[in-house]
């Protein structure tokens, strides 16, 4: 609140002033003491110190984040503040209280931009504004994408970090250094998707002073985030679906074949959706691979019990069975002649392919077990895996 009531004294003040001396005096006044005033030296009695910069951070504009490429578009205004030690007077001598100087004439600090790509400084601030204290002020409009520290993760309840750092390119920590650094917004920066945090901060990295803007993103929990998991849990039960589907229907080879392409296919759109080179795999992403893996599996297996239970279903007729001296033919609608132990012989086949009643049972009994195995291990394993993914999820989220 103080600085806020000292800047407006201030302001009004220079207002107040303004308009109390002739352009000669001004003229005279640049001639004088522009005269020896070298821009290439830093403006300083003492050349054996370091210049300090307060620095103020105004985030203008950002636009929506980039997840796959891992960028973070920023509009900001520097505003930087310095003391010059060879410019200064006193009104008593002169009747000027500020001048607005260009960039050529005066000292002012080089300063670049780690981490980002497109770095753009606008040409309409080339002023730099000085006080008769020696103060001096200027404003740089800045445009860069930030390259983003992505943690795909617990997607799509994923959290990322944005960090730049702002250094003096020409200066080490002994000739030049941030004194202090604010961070402001100048808009309201909320977005329909995401939290937006910032920080500010001065750090000391390899000798040399560095404004540090982080910005945090965190994914807004909405209807977005449950329409990506939605298709995970409905393929989920489709799998376990596939195992209780009675292979007499027919359409069973069709149904977990048809869930198989559709697991592969929603895998390679969720690729698309996530970052391009990731820290670490998404968890969403591994548990649709597993997903994908257990419906190929399913798909394989089906072709395979399908193909055992038709084949002992319908079977090749055999047109002659043979026991001691007996020789008959089995009819369906003749009458049978051969003994008993003929007809329960392995092998007897009635003309029109169909075994036997008694051979048939057999081959349900083996049949249903195969059934019953591969629907425990399906389920077994489709259940396991949901109660990791579930906890590895909750353990991201809260990390």
């Amino acid at each position: 609140m103080s600085y806020s009531v000292l800047t407006t004294v201030f302001y009004i003040s220079l207002i107040s002033s303004a308009g109390s001396w002739t352009y000669q005096e001004e003229y005279a006044f640049r001639n004088s003491v522009m005269e020896k005033y070298n821009n290439n030296i830093r403006p300083l009695n003492n050349l054996s110190e370091a210049i300090g910069i307060d620095l103020i951070l105004s985030i203008v504009k950002l636009n929506d984040f980039d997840l796959v490429e891992g960028r973070l578009k920023v509009q900001t205004y520097l505003m930087l503040n310095w003391c010059d030690e060879r410019l200064f007077w006193n009104r008593s001598d002169y009747q000027i209280s500020d001048l607005m100087v260009s960039t050529t004439k005066m000292w002012s600090p080089a300063i670049s931009v780690y981490n980002t790509e497109n770095e753009m400084i606008s040409k309409d601030h080339i002023k730099i504004h000085l006080y008769e204290n020696g103060v001096v002020s200027q404003w740089r409009s800045l445009y860069f994408n930030i390259l983003c520290d992505v943690d795909a993760t617990a997607y799509p309840f994923d959290r990322h970090v944005c960090q730049t750092m702002l250094y003096f390119n020409d200066y080490d920590i002994h000739r030049a250094t941030f004194k202090s650094i604010r961070c402001k917004n100048r808009t309201d920066l909320s977005r329909k998707n995401w939290h937006i945090n910032f920080h500010c901060d001065v750090k000391i990295y390899h000798n040399s002073s560095r404004g540090l803007l982080s910005i945090t993103l965190v994914r807004k929990i909405n209807l977005q985030c449950l329409s990506t998991l939605l298709p995970l849990l409905i393929f989920f039960v489709l799998n376990l679906m596939i195992s209780y589907l009675p292979i007499q229907s027919g359409e069973k080879v069709t149904f977990a074949t048809t869930v198989f392409l559709s697991n592969v296919v929603y895998l390679g759109d969720l690729d698309k959706q996530l970052p391009k080179e990731p820290n670490e795999i998404s968890l969403i992403f591994l548990c649709h691979i597993i997903l994908t893996f257990l419906s190929g599996m399913s798909a394989v297996g089906t072709i395979i019990t399908s193909q055992i239970f038709w084949k002992g279903k319908s079977g090749q007729p055999t047109p002659v069975n043979k026991i001691g001296s007996c020789k008959c033919r089995i009819h369906v609608i003749q009458t049978h002649t051969c003994s008993d132990e003929a007809k329960s012989e392995k092998g007897a086949y009635f003309d029109d392919g169909t075994k036997p009643k008694h051979m048939e049972g057999r081959n349900r009994i083996n049949y249903s077990k195969i059934e019953s195995v591969i629907r425990y291990i399906m389920t077994f394993i489709s259940v396991t895996c949901a109660f990791i993914f579930t906890g590895l999820f909750v353990e991201a989220i809260l990390d």
